[in-house]
């Protein structure tokens, strides 16, 4: 259990490190997305520069996990320059472990609120959402006041990822700015493995290991656990080099622990 947290922990210090840095100008993803993206951004700062008043549509993000869409979020956000990127599940929504209300009332005018998995959110949370997204205001409870008030909910990013924009009900779809995003190639993983090295400014010994990863596991996510593993693996031997052996066991380990799961 121990050792689960720490991988855990340190997949999260490098995912949170890279996250920190990435822009749509920098992002390795789908050109067309990046350019709808990047010009949502531009006159959201055009429009603020030419002292309009500015107000900014949610993003609704079609495409799996095999199209990086959390890193394509964190992007949007960290090129609109806020500083607070709060994410949730709508799975942890629809169960009721998080609220609606209490996600959306956290933060400030600088923050961007991430919501994945909206597949997962049933018709009590989209109806929820849509309600907050007219009005622009969340309950929130005043602790000095110990009581429940509505607090403005304006200029907000929020952004919603989904597999099909089916599955996101009407009207609440309508709401939405919506980006496609294409599964990305076996290069582009590459690309992405091998950007996110230079970011963090990691070592490594073995480049072309790097560039295996992706060819093993193409899907984006995966492969960048695999590279979250290894550095791991090189962290627990007191060593500051990526090795091939620190690559080849971080593949294997995470090979046995996908076989286990569909075995």
């Amino acid at each position: 259990m121990a050792e689960n947290i720490e991988q855990v922990l340190s997949q999260l210090e490098i995912s949170e490190t890279f996250e920190e840095q990435i822009t749509l100008r920098t992002l390795i993803s789908d050109k067309p997305a990046i350019e709808l993206a990047d010009i949502y951004v531009q006159q959201h700062f055009n429009d603020k520069l030419a002292g309009k008043t500015v107000k900014l549509k949610p993003i609704l993000l079609i495409g799996n996990q095999s199209a990086g869409v959390h890193t394509f979020a964190r992007s949007i956000s960290n090129s609109l320059a806020n500083l607070n990127f709060h994410t949730v599940s709508g799975k942890w929504l629809s169960v009721g472990a998080v609220t609606m209300h209490g996600f959306l009332g956290e933060g400030d005018e600088f923050s961007s609120y991430y919501i994945c998995h909206g597949d997962k959110l049933n018709s009590a949370c989209q109806r929820q959402l849509f309600e907050i997204l007219c009005s622009e205001k969340v309950f929130w409870f005043d602790f000095e006041e110990k009581t429940w008030s509505k607090k403005e909910f304006k200029n907000r990013l929020v952004i919603l990822s989904a597999e099909k924009k089916e599955n996101i009900e009407f009207p609440l779809r309508t709401k939405f700015l919506k980006i496609n995003l294409k599964p990305l190639s076996v290069d582009d993983v590459k690309q992405a493995l091998s950007q996110r090295v230079k970011f963090l400014k990691l070592k490594t010994s073995c480049p072309n290991c790097i560039e295996k990863i992706a060819e093993q596991f193409p899907l984006i996510g995966k492969s960048m656990e695999v590279l979250g593993l290894a550095y791991r693996i090189m962290r627990s031997k007191n060593q500051d080099v990526i090795t091939k052996e620190h690559i080849m066991k971080a593949v294997n380990l995470t090979s046995i622990n996908t076989l286990s799961k569909t075995g």
